[in-house]
Order: C-alpha cells, then structure tokens, then sequence
C-alpha cells in the first residue's frame, strides 16, 4: 500500500504506471527498459487514476503477480506516479516520481558476494577507499563492507558506505579513511564481518 498526500492548494490528478530501473556502480538510478529481473509486467494497481484534494490523501494499492517459472529471488520494477500538467504563472507543470518495489519470487536462492577490487583516491590530505563488490546471487543484498588496515601492528577500520546491490549487477562502495597510515599497507576488505580478499595499498 502506498499513501500519497496532497500539500498544494489545488486538486492533484495522479496517474499510475510501472517501470524499470537500474543502479550504476555509484548506486545512481536511471529508468531504462526492462531486463532480466524485471517485475515491471508483474504490477498492477487499484485504482490506476488518483484525484487528491488539497491537503488530502490517498492510497494506491500495488499488486504483484508472480509468474509460475519466474526465476527464485527478488526481482525490482518501479511504480511511476504524474500529476496531470497544471498551470503556475502560465506555464504548465507536470511531476512525475518513481517509487522502488521489489518483488521475491519463491523457489532455492543463491547469496553470493564476492570482492574484486580495492585502489585509493586522492583528495587533498583525504583518501577514498573504493570497493568494487559483485553481487552474484539472487537477492538484494545490504553489506556491511569494512576496509581494515594494518601496518606494523597498528590496525584501523574504515567502514565503507552501505547501499542496495541488485541481482547479478556490481557496485562501488566508498570508504572515507583520515587516518594517519600512509605507504604501503596492508588491506583486507571484510564483509558482514567475513574476511573475503586482501590488498596492498599504498596510501
């Protein structure tokens, strides 16, 4: 169930569609055509067309139907909100929003991450530590991707950034390190608290 609230002074007409998405590596979202994990052909909607009155609301029911050889895992669509063009100072107006769904489909799952790159990026007296992770399974994975550093006994964790990977798609993740290890060090990129690959680095 979705609720939409109406905050302007006039009557919002909503129209309901779905749509695909995909991530790129930064985890920026584009609407493209659909691909292979796409639940955009699943959705359906009650009602499809929504009038909100000012300071009013309203809420959308979103129904997936899962087809019976639909591959094991989530599967991603986005339902497309627009508001019919309305006029602001003689120009016409139209909003349109994209809300993220996804969609398990029963059956034997795979969950598999695995690590394949770690480089350093300067900026000023900062670093960046960029992982490059697979997501090689069938779920929607949230990792807890930790970078620890070590060097002559002393060690330091830089917890990186955490987003969503779809399916059997990369991300980079980034981790903000203002330490003071600087040369060359050793890195062992840990997820969910599982060591997966080492590195060196030179900071």
């Amino acid at each position: 169930m979705v609720t939409l609230r109406n905050f302007g002074a006039s009557q919002a007409q909503v129209i309901v569609g779905r749509g695909s998405f995909t991530l790129d590596l930064r985890g920026r979202p584009a609407v493209g055509r659909p691909g292979p994990r796409s639940a955009q052909s699943w959705l359906a909607f009650r009602p499809a067309a929504l009038p909100i009155a000012p300071g009013g609301k309203a809420e959308l029911e979103v129904i997936a139907r899962v087809p019976p050889r639909a591959r094991p895992g989530d599967h991603h669509a986005l339902v497309l909100l627009a508001t019919r063009p309305s006029r602001v100072g003689g120009v016409g107006v139209r909003m349109r929003l994209g809300v993220r769904v996804s969609v398990r489909a029963p059956g034997k799952v795979v969950r598999r991450v695995v690590v394949q790159r770690l480089r350093v990026r300067r900026r000023g007296p900062g670093r960046s530590l960029e992982v490059t992770i697979a997501n090689l399974g069938d779920l929607i994975e949230t990792n807890a991707v930790t970078v620890v550093l070590s060097d002559r006994g002393r060690v330091e964790r830089v917890p990186a950034a955490v987003r969503e990977v779809l399916p059997r798609t990369r991300a980079i993740l980034v981790a903000r390190y203002s330490g003071r290890l600087r040369g060359r060090v050793l890195a062992r990129v840990e997820v969910d608290g599982v060591a997966r690959r080492s590195f060196r680095l030179r900071l």
